[in-house]
């Protein structure tokens, strides 16, 4: 008897035990993403090597237990009680070079040499209820010879057997990027979970861009709800009946851009490069302020891996260049 006894509480343990290592495991907490921008990654195959080229960034996204209080996390707002809030860690690089990589001074109103190295804090705070979400990020680093351009892309070029750029001995000066960024998204139409249309508004301040933005994001295809939190967007639970996801986005959009330190220079450092200056003093460099793009693509998800491609266009930044053309592809590992 009292073995059978015994057997039944141990029978009685092991369910919970089970039962419990189940529910830890049903939600995932963690979020890994590998992210590369590139104007080589083309649809069309004509890839570039100019303007914003290349921007490489390592996250690390999770949903805390109980919400941080340090400083600069109190300051992020949240989007109500019912929010599912997503916490970040990153870590970017980003490169503009001019048209022509193999002149060791670019021309007069071309891009300049120039390169960004900064940490983002972030918090992605999704009402599910409400259909909105704030998003928040804090950015600080560098830009100029401090944040290793050269090193970086003569090192990639080589290794590839792409043409060495020359002129990086002319890039921006080095100067400290300090910004804070806010967007804000509201879902506007939906239908069931095979389409959804949102609008959204961001504001970047600071030393490194100032810029307003507005917005639509369209999604189509089978997905877990756009405000159910950022994780579910890129991976889906273990518990959920849904096991993958297949979905299209289309983002057209525009931007009043004020500043961009990373093409213009830097607030403490000299906005004017040599090379932008001709023979008799004038500079025929001039910003484009009003910029307009669209932004599409596709994501791939199946249970704790996520995958995702996409194009940007964006209206030339500069005045008398082209159009800038990117590419992004990103890797998400969550658990």
């Amino acid at each position: 008897m009292s073995k059978k006894i015994l057997s039944l509480l141990l029978y009685s343990c092991l369910l919970v035990v089970g039962g419990n290592a189940n529910a830890q495991s049903k939600d995932n907490s963690y979020l890994f993403r590998l992210y590369d921008d590139n104007d080589g990654i083309n649809i069309t195959g004509n890839g570039t090597d100019e303007a914003y080229t290349n921007g490489t960034r390592f996250d690390l996204f999770y949903t805390p237990r109980k919400l941080p209080r340090a400083i600069p996390d109190r300051w992020m707002p949240r989007a109500g009680q019912e929010s599912v809030n997503t916490y970040g860690w990153g870590f970017m690089q980003a490169m503009f070079t001019p048209r022509i990589i193999k002149r060791e001074v670019p021309p007069p109103g071309d891009y300049a040499y120039s390169a960004g190295l900064f940490i983002i804090r972030s918090l992605h705070s999704a009402n599910p209820v409400r259909k909105y979400n704030i998003q928040t990020s804090w950015v600080a680093g560098v830009m100029g010879p401090w944040a290793l351009g050269k090193e970086t892309q003569t090192t990639v070029h080589r290794l590839l057997g792409y043409q060495t750029p020359r002129g990086w001995s002319s890039q921006l000066k080095n100067d400290v990027l300090l910004n804070l960024n806010i967007a804000a998204e509201k879902q506007l139409l939906g239908y069931k979970r095979f389409i959804e249309v949102i609008g959204g508004t961001e504001l970047c301040a600071g030393t490194m861009l100032n810029t307003l933005s507005a917005y639509s994001l369209i999604r189509i295809g089978k997905m877990q709800p756009y405000f159910n939190g950022y994780l579910s967007q890129y991976t889906t639970n273990t518990g959920d009946a849904q096991h993958w996801q297949l979905y299209f986005t289309l983002q057209p959009g525009a931007r009043l851009m004020l500043t961009n330190a990373l093409i213009e220079g830097g607030m403490f450092s000299n906005h004017e490069s040599a090379h932008r200056i001709m023979a008799d003093g004038h500079s025929t460099f001039a910003m484009h302020k009003l910029l307009g793009g669209i932004d599409y693509g596709v994501v791939a998800v199946y249970r704790r891996v996520g995958f995702s491609l996409s194009q940007k266009s964006v209206s030339s930044m500069i005045k008398g260049l082209p159009s800038v053309e990117t590419g992004n592809i990103s890797l998400y590992i969550a658990w």
